[in-house]
């Protein structure tokens, strides 16, 4: 199992950061958490090909998270992707239509849409996905991928208060790599979080101007095992619990 930041910034894009976009990669196959940059360019950027995306997961709809959605859908493919977004999935796919009419494109073709709920959300045999709501927005949501052994958590965006807002249920199959935004609180938040059961790994993503500072002096102070997201980062996370940065 891969996982690649394309964007690990919060809010808004910064220098050498773009907005929020990860890829995780196993089985031969790519699923994307969250869109806001041009995931295309990035794509071709690595020599990657865009009807390798499987399937995309939207922790919730706000632009550093979406933004580069309506342009990603709209690149041409030649395999189906599929798009599981929050609720009220039908406004969305309203408005990224409306766009492409005003972009003079044709409709979307090969792109299925799902909306979200707690739970399985997906599963085609390579990667098993499950939901958990948080409280940032009325619909957001934490996501698990289950893979080759391995459980890999995305946060997404938390409240203010992430003690009492963390997916605590994720933790109870073990985490071998939790991935956690730093976008709304001090990243010292996450040893109140993990003072019971901690993941093997903890990548913190998503990271604020704000709180960047507390990131680095986390690091170097937690004693949990603690990596920083930037763009480009790779991190491969093998069965044994080891990882390869």
């Amino acid at each position: 199992m891969r996982i690649k930041f394309f964007g690990t910034s919060s809010g808004s894009s910064r220098a050498n950061r773009c907005c929020s976009c990860t890829m995780l990669e196993t089985g031969g196959k790519r699923y994307i958490v969250d869109i806001g940059m041009d995931l295309n360019h990035a794509l071709q950027t690595a020599g990657l090909n865009v009807n390798k995306i499987s399937a995309v997961f939207i922790t919730h709809m706000h632009g550093d998270h979406t933004d580069g959605l309506p342009s990603f859908l709209r690149f041409g493919r030649t395999v189906p992707v599929e798009v599981l977004l929050p609720p009220p999935m039908e406004n969305t796919v309203k408005a990224i239509e409306a766009w492409n009419v005003c972009n003079h494109r044709k409709p979307y073709e090969m792109v299925n849409f799902k909306e979200l709920s707690e739970g399985v959300v997906f599963d085609d045999g390579n990667v098993r996905v499950i939901a958990y709501r948080t409280q940032h927005v009325d619909y957001a949501y934490s996501f698990v991928f289950e893979a080759e052994g391995k459980r890999v958590l995305f946060s997404g965006d938390m409240s203010k208060e992430p003690t009492v807002d963390f997916p605590y249920g994720a933790l109870e199959g073990g985490l071998d790599l939790a991935i956690c935004e730093l976008g709304h609180f001090s990243a010292y938040k996450y040893d109140e979080i993990f003072k019971e059961k901690a993941p093997k790994k903890l990548c913190i993503n998503h990271i604020s101007t704000k709180f960047i500072d507390t990131a680095y002096a986390y690091k170097r102070e937690s004693a949990l095992s603690v990596c920083l997201a930037h763009d480009g980062r790779e991190i491969a996370v093998f069965r044994n619990g080891n990882f390869v940065f």
